[in-house]
């Protein structure tokens, strides 16, 4: 499904935004506020995943993976976990060694997913046309699996 599509613009989008907003009506109306926050958030990231799903099939583990990295990796930067509040970070102020290896973990993992899956067909496209101008016309990389393109990994 793209977002041109007809099943996207009539079916998809309007089914997503009335449920969302839905979920969201009691929190204007002032009703328990963080569990219908969350509701209404986790409704709209199983669509999101739906709708990525829906165009690349098995590739959605690509984004699952990422997503729970960087959010890990966000949780220890904040210095708190998933059942506390974590604190405000301060401006201008040190960072614990921690902290900097989780933001340096999720921009690895990030660049590694961006450069297996979009240039690796292309480095080894290169090595087997280098090899070939050096004469040898079957390289070992002739029998390489190809990796598919995910969409939208230049977003990551």
């Amino acid at each position: 499904m793209v977002f041109s599509s007809i099943i996207f613009l009539c079916f998809f989008l309007p089914i997503v935004l009335a449920v969302y907003h839905l979920l969201f009506l009691p929190i204007t109306l002032g009703s328990r506020r963080k569990q219908w926050y969350r509701l209404a958030n986790s409704f709209l990231f199983l669509s999101s995943l739906l709708f990525y799903f829906w165009g690349e099939q098995f590739l959605v583990w690509i984004v699952i993976t990422s997503t729970l990295i960087d959010y890990a990796c966000g949780l220890l930067i904040s210095g708190g976990g998933p059942h506390k509040n974590p604190p405000q970070l301060i401006p201008d102020t040190p960072r614990t060694r921690r902290q900097k290896a989780a933001l340096i973990a999720s921009i690895v993992s990030n660049l590694a997913f961006l450069g297996v899956f979009k240039y690796f067909n292309f480095g080894i496209d290169t090595l087997a046309a280098l090899l070939e101008s050096f004469g040898l016309a079957h390289s070992p990389f002739d029998q390489v699996i190809r990796i598919t393109l995910p969409l939208g990994i230049s977003f990551y």
